[in-house]
């Protein structure tokens, strides 16, 4: 059983990615980051055939859809591209993102393993 993880909104990615802007980025960021956000709403609102955010769920996702579909068959949408990246890098360096999604550890083939690995190579004169 595939056991589901929290999300980026539990985990905190939109607070990060505005503290990130708010007390970090530099100017041109900021209105680079301002301006991927104006081309995903416009994007998104077109899709919807009405605003966005008040749309129907069904609706959302519909067009929430045909705007990754389109962003990622080509060159396109790339405000959309570069705000999607940002959550998915501000999720990975969370907590859950990096220890439960990722299941980062920090000598991923066991300690055991490594020092077996080591000294092979020791044994076999290849050590650094």
């Amino acid at each position: 059983m595939i056991q589901k993880q929290p999300g980026a909104l539990t985990v905190g990615t939109p607070d990060m990615m505005d503290v990130l802007h708010a007390e970090w980025a530099s100017q041109e960021s900021k209105e680079k980051h301002h301006l991927a956000v104006l081309e995903t709403q416009q994007a998104l609102d077109k899709l919807a055939n009405q605003n966005f955010l008040t749309a129907p769920v069904k609706r959302q996702l519909s067009a929430l859809k045909q705007l990754d579909e389109l962003a990622f068959s080509g060159n396109k949408a790339w405000g959309y591209r570069s705000i999607k990246s940002l959550i998915a890098r501000f999720y990975y360096f969370s907590e859950v993102g990096a220890s439960q999604e990722l299941r980062y550890e920090l000598v991923p083939i066991g300690v055991g393993k490594l020092a077996f690995h080591l000294k092979t190579l020791d044994a076999l004169g290849q050590s650094s």
